[in-house]
């Protein structure tokens, strides 16, 4: 019987403890992704996907997920050139815990809702090899430039 009343105790521990640190990852991970492109000095739309003159590389960027779940990263936009660089670490996975960032878009008109010069974004915490969603959140942020 203290068996079973201390393995409820433990897994009540972990569980609290997992969702405290995926809490902790998703407000990096927001307030990192967030800066970023609220202060990118560009903004380009006519790709397949929104890309930005980054603060942090000083270079043309697109921001993604890493293949192998190692975080947020930023992607050269500088096919071909000298000045293109592997992809950037932006914001690292830890802790068993996996981030993503989903859903990217910037607004540039007031077609959408009324806002204009908007970033929307998600990011979203998982446990490393599953698809179960701990944390998760949806953002918009001004674009300052």
């Amino acid at each position: 019987m203290i068996a079973v009343g201390l393995n409820t105790a433990f897994q009540s521990y972990r569980l609290a403890n997992e969702s405290t640190r995926a809490n902790e990852l998703l407000t990096r991970a927001v307030e990192e992704v967030g800066d970023e492109l609220a202060f990118a000095s560009s903004v380009d739309v006519t790709g397949a996907g929104p890309t930005f003159v980054s603060p942090t590389t000083k270079q043309p960027v697109a921001i993604g997920n890493d293949a192998d779940g190692s975080g947020i990263v930023l992607v050269s936009q500088n096919a071909g050139d000298d000045s293109a660089f592997d992809p950037v670490l932006f914001v690292a996975s830890s802790h068993g815990l996996t981030v993503e960032v989903f859903d990217v878009a910037f607004n540039d008109d007031k077609t959408d809702n009324g806002k204009k010069n908007t970033w929307d974004f998600r990011i979203d915490i998982k446990q490393q090899g599953r698809d179960t969603v701990i944390a998760s959140t949806a953002m918009t942020v001004a674009w300052i430039g």
